[in-house]
C-alpha cells in the first residue's frame, strides 16, 4: 500500500482514466476542482483542470487514509486487514488503523474540505481523492426500495 506522500505516479491505466474524465464529465458544469497533494490525484485532475480552465485547489483533508503500520505492504493479508478495518468504520468509526488514524479523524478532515467547498458558494465541485477516503467520506447510498411497514 502506498498512502504516504508523495505517493506513486499514475499507471498507464490511471492516465487513461484521467483522460476519460473529459468525456465522462463533458456535460457537467464544474465550478471548482479539488485534489489532495498525492502525485496521482494531481495528475488525475490535471487534464480536467486544463480542459475547463480551472485551478486545482490542493487540500490535505481529502488525502488517502493512512495505511499506518501497513504502509508499503504488498501482501494480501495486510491489504485485507486495512480494508476490513476502514470499511468497518460505519459501524465503529473510533477504530484506529495501527499507527494511523481513526474513522472519525478521516471523516473530520474530509468533511472540512467539503464544508469549505460548500461555503465557497459554488454549485458543482469535482474532488479527486482515493478510493478508501472517498468511500469513508461519502454518505451511504440511499435505498430506493419501498420500506415495509
Amino acid at each position: 500500500m502506498h498512502t504516504a506522500l508523495p505517493g506513486p505516479e499514475l499507471t498507464h491505466l490511471g492516465q487513461q482514466q484521467a483522460a476519460a474524465l473529459l468525456t465522462a464529465l463533458a456535460d457537467e458544469k464544474i465550478d471548482a476542482l479539488y485534489a489532495c497533494a498525492h502525485q496521482r490525484t494531481a495528475l488525475t485532475a490535471a487534464p480536467l483542470a486544463a480542459d475547463r480552465g480551472r485551478r486545482v485547489f490542493v487540500r490535505d483533508g481529502i488525502r488517502e487514509v493512512s495505511a499506518g503500520r501497513w504502509e508499503g505492504a504488498s501482501d494480501h493479508a495486510s491489504h485485507t486487514a486495512f480494508l476490513e478495518l476502514a470499511f468497518g468504520w460505519p459501524v465503529d468509526p473510533t477504530t484506529r488503523v495501527p499507527d494511523g488514524e481513526s474513522g472519525l479523524e478521516v471523516l473530520e478532515r474530509f468533511d472540512g474540505v467539503v464544508d469549505e467547498a460548500v461555503r465557497g458558494g459554488v454549485e458543482t465541485v469535482a474532488m479527486v481523492s482515493h478510493g478508501v477516503a472517498i468511500r469513508v467520506g461519502s454518505p451511504p447510498a440511499q435505498s430506493t426500495s419501498p420500506s415495509s411497514t
